[in-house]
């Protein structure tokens, strides 16, 4: 029998938003659409946390478009120190809450790049540490 498999956003609209999928043994796999014009699909076993933000998200849109112009793929994406700087930047607004149902607690904070996996990193497919650990942001790709 075949996993569960979940395709974020299936219809293009990029209604979604922003959206973390966090790698975990649940037995689901989200795929994405990405990497600009490239239109290549990933995906990851894991939970979807859906983030929102159109407004960041927009701005993280905007960050591709003027730094590959829709070819953020190898070997055009080339993630110079600036490039690294200025997306960091960008996810440090990101808005991320883990909430412990033991203890009551939560731990908020914004998102770094991961510098380990920065080689998967394309439009629509960023691969980031927070609140909730090593995951992958997603959001609208154009095409």
């Amino acid at each position: 029998m075949s996993r569960p498999y979940v395709f974020l956003d299936p219809t293009g609209a990029g209604d979604l938003g922003l959206c973390l999928i966090v790698p975990h043994p649940t037995g689901i796999d989200y795929g994405h659409q990405c990497g600009g014009y490239l239109c290549e699909e990933k995906m990851m076993e894991g939970y979807a946390v859906p983030l929102g933000q159109r407004e960041i998200e927009l701005k993280i849109y905007e960050f591709f478009d003027r730094e590959f112009a829709g070819h953020c793929y190898p070997p055009r994406n080339t993630w110079t120190p600036d490039r690294t700087a200025k997306l960091n930047e960008l996810l440090a607004q990101v808005s991320c809450t883990r909430c412990s149902e033991a203890s009551g607690s939560e731990e908020e904070g914004g998102l770094t790049l991961d510098p380990e996996r920065i080689h998967e990193c394309v439009e629509g497919w960023i691969p980031v540490k927070g609140p909730l650990g090593r995951a992958v942001l997603t959001l609208i790709n154009c095409d």
